[in-house]
């Protein structure tokens, strides 16, 4: 596979990239109305050769392609019963390296949303409204969602280019149907 990644508006050949993985599921329904859900994946994804720029040797042979990263796990518990939802979602994301040679990344983090919801169902002459309250990050944790940008190395970590996590944000939705 020939993958051409971009670098400051310049394109690179780096040649073919090996991925090798697995992903694994896991819903737990131990009774009624309550559901348990888990994934887990790893990933290896490497580049195969080095690449030449401007005629200098960049040494990417063996090193983790740009923004992967090597584990991702996610979990959500919800309980739905009657008109009623609530659901808690946890998410990991590993380490993701943001130049070629792997000089520098962003260590793993975890993130959580909350959900919550009630279903009027027929009301008022309206076919169906619910109310949902929704939280995302829910901790408020910091971190670079995703990255924009990729160099060669970055010795001095000076190069960063990445989008920041948004804050803990809160919605209350009402969703009518006419």
């Amino acid at each position: 596979m020939i993958s051409e990644l971009s670098v400051n508006y310049h394109h690179y050949n780096v040649g073919s990239v090996s991925s090798h993985g697995a992903e694994f599921t896991f819903i737990w329904k131990p009774f009624a109305h309550f559901e348990w859900y888990n994934s887990a994946s790893f990933n290896r994804s490497t580049y195969d050769n080095n690449y030449q720029q401007n005629g200098v040797t960049v040494p990417t042979r063996g090193k983790i392609t740009v923004d992967t990263p090597n584990k991702l796990f996610a979990s959500e518990i919800s309980w739905t019963h009657g008109r009623w939802n609530i659901g808690l979602r946890g998410k990991y994301t590993g380490t993701r390296y943001y130049t070629y040679t792997n000089d520098q990344g962003f260590g793993g983090y975890t993130a959580f949303d909350l959900g919550a919801g009630y279903d009027f169902g027929a009301l008022a002459g309206l076919q169906d409204v619910r109310l949902s309250l929704n939280i995302t990050n829910l901790t408020d944790k910091r971190y670079a969602s995703n990255l924009t940008a990729f160099t060669n190395s970055d010795p001095n970590g000076r190069a960063l280019a990445f989008h920041a996590s948004a804050p803990r944000q809160s919605f209350l939705t009402l969703d009518v149907k006419f």
